[in-house]
């Protein structure tokens, strides 16, 4: 059932009190009058006006003979030549039906009517890609000036029968609707409505005497008519209440007609009348929304609630009408889905399985009636239709659930495209945002290529010149006749041709410049290899920037913006993965010089400003990294990766305690767009429910664009929130160590499972793992026992806990100033806990989920054991790996190995190919004094990341710790520690016997020599194990260098390191 409209005050169309069906409704006849009735009845409701049989040789309908289309024809479509002609039926007709003279006049009259109008009529295809999707089309054509004689002669013996027979009221009421249809065929409007006025009695669904199903056709043709009229009369209002009450008639007419013989495919003219009515209610209403005609300064919400309406109950039926090639044109058919597309965004109303619907059907008609360009030539409908498809999902805020519809039409367009650069733009944006980075970052590459050859060769100028070439061959081989039609069909070859829309598939500089930085951002994000791509790019947009030909590019100060720093953001990317220092420094101050003229270019940007605090923290500037976080958060306070890069500005200045309570601020943002059941900001899809507030509206299309250079999906923004929740969890371990640390990783669990839908609870028994299959310790059973930690612990004498608190900052910690951990070396929360003793870590190492159950002072409650299930994406499973590895950090710094391993397998339960499970299960390893069997699990761990830097400072760390077997009287007492609650004393306390220097040290020098100057050249851990090897080789001066370095790296560095913490890109 289709929509109904919606009226100020619909009128009534009460159903005939007897039988609905329409043959019962005819006078009495024979049988014979009854079936050439019916088949009277039935070709009049097929539309078969044009026909030259309309009928077989016995009387039964011709359906050979329905048309196709509704474009006119001057002869049968594929009817029999052997069949009833339309004379021959109308004297069957009145021989049999003696007593129906007037219905067959009226027949006869309208055929006339008909057969006239369509030789007026000109074929139409779709509508041209420049056309305005608002204003309404045309009205019906009138008959020719030449061919009017035989109007109105038709006109003149019709009324003449009227005055000589008799005939019940609806045959009546039905001659003088085709009066009156006659009157404005022939061009006389005024005519028309005096005729309906007088001439027909009652104006809904007949209520008295008997009716056929044609009758009802011809009641909404009657409103249509008046509509027209009242329209060619320029009464603009007058004309849509008409209309209005058309499209109710017509609505009313179908539903009598439910139960009618051949409801389904008969109904063609009265489909005809309805379908042209819909359209003229649909865009009168939108054109009458707006106070202006098209300013849009005051609308009327009622107008367009009216006109979205009949755009639903229009494609409703064009879909579900079974001859529907036949009733609705492909010139109305594409023009209502151009004008529903753009009026769901008016609305901001989006139902996701209309919008499918409608870019669907529109899509069948373009492969239909389009074909692949010629050299030279664009397909302007179907680039034209791509563009409004891509923008009405743009904004939709881009959603992920709809980008595959999205990837399928544009990769369907290639059959219909050539080598076009529109396609391939929003191709990359779609995989980007599906997750098939690697197919976006082909067709990036594509596009580049396409875009550079293009610019290179004038291809407008090459259009053009195709153009020419073309008109002057078909000429020459026409022999110079029907020039016109020739340049109609090529197209015209003046200057102007080239820049009408979709006249040529080619970028302008802004579309490449916009396209570039979406694609920096996407190889710098996505791909660990690619900044130096990103960075090549990222120069060619800025080089056609600082060319000035795009005279509106040169004024979009804020696209120039996004260039600079998207040219920084590459060469920071880029500086990071340079072995080389020379090269790698200039390349950073590169970087933040780029990213400073960016925020000199649009300093009201809050991304401009995240980058520039973000390459500013990386390179331990933490002062001017603080204020221009500062002014990021001010710019978007909605922003929590601008909130997280905040506190860690903070904690680089040891400001935990204020990094905290910036933390807990960006969760309580997040909490609080939770619950009002958004999604990022955007408002769920409405349906059909009332459209948005103009505010409302506003704001969707600030997110929607937000959302368009910075796509993320639900797992994307999950990871994001769990990133938060864990630089919390570090910063809450620096100030209350690890069992705090524990209990809070518990909340971040519930966070998890509730977010992500995709996990379930599992039983122990579910779980393998080919890590520990021998030993590992059932972690749940061990975990779930944790409520209240031995006395013994570190940290665990804790009175208060930051955890007992909403708000950490609201009172003082009670474990402020009684911290029962060792004084901490310079060591990173991240590599700390993958490269210290279990007594002298900081914080969690990796990101996004928790643990199952930890040990808190304030609860002994537990919660259940979270794993990936097989639909899980990578994203996710990923960050419940490291969330449990996170775990088991703290576990290993708590002293409680056998929970650490447990939770260690968990981790690789759900992330196999993860490097840092096996970091952490080395460190369980050693902990326990199991060296041989750690050394065979970091070389695993290094064939997965050979370039790892915390592997490799554990590596050099054992080489520079004598075993047990070294055989040293020197190790066996020195090894104790007062310090240590295991009695085992940190490694750089332990002295090295001489032969031990020998072999090992070299190697590690080595090691760590190379480190330094490549991937850990920011690392104090590994410039700390540097001056280790310098003191055991007698090189002072190198040692002093070494610490120096180590303490200054360590001042100024986050609470957890920044790459692990916080995506470069937004």
């Amino acid at each position: 059932m289709s929509p109904s409209l919606h009226l100020p005050h619909p009128p009534h169309h009460h159903a005939p009190t007897t039988s609905t069906n329409a043959a019962s409704h005819a006078p009495p006849a024979s049988q014979k009058g009854q079936h050439y009735a019916e088949t009277l009845d039935s070709i009049r409701r097929l539309a078969l006006w044009t026909s030259q049989a309309p009928a077989l040789a016995k009387g039964a309908v011709n359906y050979n003979a329905v048309p196709d289309s509704p474009e006119p024809a001057s002869s049968s479509n594929g009817a029999s030549t052997t069949g009833m002609e339309w004379n021959e039926v109308l004297r069957k007709f009145r021989k049999h039906n003696p007593n129906r003279t007037i219905t067959a006049a009226t027949a006869h009259c309208e055929r006339t009517l008909r057969c006239l109008l369509a030789k007026a009529r000109t074929p139409s295809g779709p509508p041209s890609s420049a056309a305005d999707p608002v204003r309404p089309p045309p009205l019906p054509a009138h008959i020719t000036s030449s061919d009017r004689p035989a109007a109105t002669e038709a006109l003149a013996e019709l009324q003449a029968t009227l005055k000589s027979a008799q005939g019940t009221p609806v045959e009546l009421d039905s001659a003088g609707i085709v009066l009156a249809f006659g009157k404005w065929a022939i061009g006389e409007p005024d005519q028309a409505l005096a005729q309906l006025q007088t001439g027909v009695r009652e104006r809904g669904l007949p209520q008295t005497g008997p009716w056929e199903a044609y009758d009802l056709t011809l009641r909404v043709l009657a409103l249509a008519l008046q509509g027209h009229a009242l329209e060619s009369l320029v009464r603009q209002s007058d004309a849509l209440v008409a209309y209005i009450h058309a499209g109710q008639l017509y609505e009313a007419a179908l539903a009598a007609l439910s139960g009618a013989p051949n409801r389904d495919s008969d109904d063609v003219s009265l489909h005809r009348v309805g379908g042209d009515v819909l359209v003229r209610i649909a865009l009168l209403s939108r054109l009458g929304a707006s106070a202006s005609a098209y300013n849009g300064t005051t609308t009327d919400p009622s107008l367009l609630e009216t006109s979205y309406s009949a755009h639903r109950s229009y494609l409703a039926h064009s879909s579900s009408f079974s001859r529907s090639a036949a009733a609705f044109p492909l010139s109305s058919l594409s023009l209502m889905h151009r004008s529903f597309r753009s009026l769901q965004a008016t609305l901001s109303r989006w139902n996701p399985a209309v919008i499918s619907h409608n870019n669907r059907a529109e899509e069948r008609i373009l492969r239909r009636t389009t074909r692949l360009p010629k050299a030279g030539e664009t397909n302007r409908e179907y680039l034209r239709f791509l563009d409004e498809v891509v923008e009405t999902w743009k904004l939709q805020g881009a959603p992920r659930e709809g980008a595959d519809e999205v990837i399928e039409i544009l990769y369907n367009a290639l059959t219909h495209t050539f080598q076009s650069q529109l396609l391939l733009r929003h191709l990359v944006r779609a995989l980007t945002i599906v997750g098939r980075h690697e197919e976006a970052a082909k067709a990036l590459r594509l596009y580049r290529e396409l875009w550079d050859k293009a610019r290179e060769t004038d291809a407008k100028e090459v259009a053009k010149e195709m153009r020419e070439l073309r008109t002057r061959a078909m000429r020459e081989a026409s022999g110079g006749v029907a020039e016109k039609a020739i340049d109609e069909k090529v197209g015209s070859s003046a200057d102007g041709a080239v820049d009408e829309p979709y006249a040529v598939d080619i970028d302008s500089d802004g579309d490449f410049v916009e396209t570039v930085v979406f694609g920096v951002r996407l190889l710098c994000r996505y791909f660990d290899d690619r900044a130096s791509e990103a960075v090549e790019i990222a120069r060619r947009a800025k080089a056609i920037c600082d060319d000035g030909k795009d005279e509106r590019l040169k004024a979009n100060t804020a696209a120039q913006a996004a260039v600079e720093r998207a040219l920084g953001v590459a060469l920071g990317a880029l500086a990071r993965q340079d072995p080389e220092p020379t090269r790698r420094a200039k390349r950073h101050a590169e970087s933040l010089e780029h990213l400073r003229r960016a925020v000199s270019l649009n300093a009201h940007s809050s991304g401009n400003h995240f980058s520039l605090a973000y390459h500013e923290l990386e390179q331990r500037r933490v002062q001017e990294a603080l204020e221009a976080a500062r002014q990021s958060v001010r710019l978007d306070p909605s922003s929590k990766e601008a909130w997280h890069l905040l506190a860690l500005c903070a904690s680089a200045q040891k400001d935990m305690r204020g990094a905290l309570e910036v933390l807990e601020t960006a969760i309580d943002l997040t909490d609080s767009s939770t619950a009002v059941g958004t999604a990022d900001g955007l408002p769920l899809p409405n349906g059909d429910a009332a459209p948005h507030s103009a505010p409302q509206r506003e704001a969707l299309r600030q997110n929607a664009a937000k959302r368009w250079d910075q796509p993320l999906d639900e797992t994307e923004r999950l990871a994001t929130e769990v990133q938060l929740r864990l630089t919390k969890n570090a910063v809450i371990e620096y100030l209350e160590g690890a069992s705090s640390a524990l209990a809070d990783q518990q909340e971040v669990l519930a966070y998890f499972s509730s977010r992500n839908a995709a996990l379930a609870p599992a039983s122990p028994a579910g779980s393998a793992s080919t890590m520990v299959a021998s030993d590992r310790p059932v972690a749940q059973s061990k975990m779930q026992n944790l409520a209240a930690p031995s006395a013994g612990s570190a940290g665990v004498s804790r009175a208060g806990s930051i955890l007992s608190r909403h708000r950490s900052l609201k009172r003082k910690s009670q474990a402020a100033s009684t911290s029962a951990l060792s004084p901490l070396p310079p060591l990173h929360a991240e590599e700390a806990a993958a490269v210290s003793t279990p007594a002298r870590s900081v914080a969690g190492t990796s990101t996004a989920a928790s643990v199952a159950t930890a040990a808190s002072n304030r609860s002994p409650t537990t919660a259940p054991t979270v794993r990936a299930s097989p639909e899980s994406s990578p994203l996710a499973s990923r960050s419940l790996a490291s969330t449990w590895l996170a775990s088991a950090a703290s576990f290993r710094r708590g002293g409680k190995l056998e929970e650490a391993r447990g939770a260690i397998s968990e981790a690789e339960a759900a992330d196999l190919d993860n490097p840092d499970v096996w970091t952490q299960y080395a460190l369980v390893l050693l902990a326990k004094g199991d060296v041989d069997k750690a050394k065979d699990v970091l070389d695993r761990a290094m064939a997965l990341n050979e370039n790892d830097v915390t592997l490799a400072v554990i590596r050099a760390r054992m080489y520079l710790t004598p075993s047990p077997a070294s055989g040293s009287d020197a190790t066996s007492e020195a090894t104790k520690s007062d310090d240590d609650p295991d009695g085992v004393a940190p490694t750089w306390k332990r002295p090295l016997p001489s032969d031990w220097v020998a072999l090992h040290v070299p190697l590690a020098e080595a090691m760590l020599e190379t480190l330094t100057e490549r991937d850990a050249y920011d690392s104090p851990e590994a410039w700390f194990e540097l001056s280790r090897c310098y003191k055991l080789t007698g090189r002072p001066e190198d040692e002093r260098r070494c610490l120096v370095e180590a303490l200054n790296l360590e001042r100024s560095r986050p609470i957890r390191t920044l790459g692990k913490a916080l995506e470069r890109c937004l």
